[in-house]
């Protein structure tokens, strides 16, 4: 059995008790272990089980998930569910959105170029209001705001702080 494989069983065997069982469960780990599982689990919940840890190894553990937090975008990046070619028509866009397997889970389109990359996004308002023949190069709001997977995460906060877009792409 893998360390990621059992790693995740040991999130799932922890998450399913209260904090003090979950920690009683997890003092006969490593700290390194106990940060990997923390890091899996929910904040709120690895702080309550953080709190029935023995002093010295909840420092420890502390350390160790330290370690584990993602310090870029690309680390904790979603992947986009709707990048469609600047080509498409606005017919087809909602014909894919309605044929999408989670459509309530779009706010933009992403529009690309030839080369794949980033030339636009469409708001889905923008969609439905424009002409069935139309192509999403017509409609899209072009050169958007975007990250970089490279970005520092202090960084992607502070660059979002003053744009209040529910999410942002990443090139």
């Amino acid at each position: 059995m893998s360390e990621q494989h059992d790693i995740a069983e040991l999130v799932r065997a922890v998450h399913g008790r209260v904090p003090m069982d979950a920690a009683q469960m997890l003092v006969r780990e490593t700290p390194e272990r106990i940060g990997a599982v923390l890091a899996e689990l929910p904040q709120i919940v690895a702080d309550r089980i953080k709190a029935y840890l023995p002093p010295e190894l909840r420092l420890q553990a502390s350390e160790s998930l330290a370690e584990v937090i993602e310090n870029t975008v690309a680390e904790v990046m979603d992947p986009a569910l709707a990048v469609l070619p600047q080509t498409t028509t606005v017919q087809e866009a909602i014909a894919f959105l309605r044929n999408h397997e989670t459509p309530q889970q779009i706010t933009y389109l992403y529009v690309t170029d030839a080369e794949d990359r980033l030339v636009g996004l469409i708001v889905i308002r923008d969609l439905i209001l424009a002409e069935a023949h139309q192509t999403l190069r017509n409609v899209m709001l072009r050169e958007p705001f975007a990250l970089t997977g490279d970005m520092d995460l202090a960084d992607a906060v502070k660059a979002a702080i003053y744009r209040h877009y529910p999410v942002y792409p990443v090139v």
